[in-house]
């Protein structure tokens, strides 16, 4: 339910302040552009709580949120009237929940109930807005039990594990069986040097004298 109250200033006042008067006509025929604009104009010369309420439902129905909030937030915060204060912040919750604002949209029912308690619409709005935002709340992650957090971990460990084993772009790969002269000869050298230490050891255990090392 959205509270429509047109606010004036008795008859002397609405025949002085012509825009106001102008704007509940074009209101209540369903001419909302119209009274938008007699409402801003009484808004723009008053600055007035009443004007500032009329523009924010005026805007309203024209599904201008964002600007109703604003005309609806002045009057909230400016009015000496608890009626007027709880009406608007009533409005303004329904603006948010127009728009999906669901944690705005509860605040501002928790300020109209402030205001007025026996407000029933706010109440059930709030109740409305709590239930909204929890269902569109994302969902917990699931819970692990601890001994399927313990085989994951022990499988991840496993996985590192065989990741680091298995050979990388940048790993040598192995040579091929075959070796060049050089290679050979080397080979060749470093086997005759290990047999003539054998050899030699061999000798000198048995008392003989021990012969030089030579060049092969």
């Amino acid at each position: 339910m959205f509270f429509v109250l047109l606010f004036g200033k008795g008859a002397l006042a609405q025949t002085r302040n012509s825009a106001i008067y102008n704007g509940n006509k074009a209101y209540q025929k369903g001419a909302f552009k119209d009274a938008e604009t007699n409402y801003r104009k009484a808004f723009e010369t008053q600055k007035s709580n009443e004007a500032a309420y009329n523009l924010g439902n005026a805007l309203y129905e024209q599904k201008s949120f964002p600007e109703a909030e604003k005309a609806y937030e002045h009057s909230s915060k400016n009015s000496r009237k608890s009626d007027l204060r709880a009406n608007s912040w009533y409005n303004k919750g329904n603006t948010h929940l127009s728009e999906k604002k669901y944690t705005e949209a509860i605040e501002s029912y928790k300020q109209a109930l402030r205001e007025n308690p026996s407000l029933n619409n706010a109440r059930y709005n709030l109740a409305y807005a709590q239930t909204m935002l929890k269902k569109n709340q994302p969902p917990p992650p699931p819970q692990q039990k601890p001994d399927e957090k313990k085989n994951d971990e022990k499988k991840q460990e496993q996985q590192n594990k065989q990741n680091e084993e298995q050979p990388t772009e940048q790993t040598p790969k192995p040579q091929s069986g075959r070796i060049n002269k050089d290679q050979a000869d080397e080979l060749l050298n470093a086997l005759q040097r290990e047999e003539r230490k054998v050899r030699d050891k061999k000798e000198k255990q048995k008392g003989h004298p021990v012969s030089p090392e030579k060049d092969w």
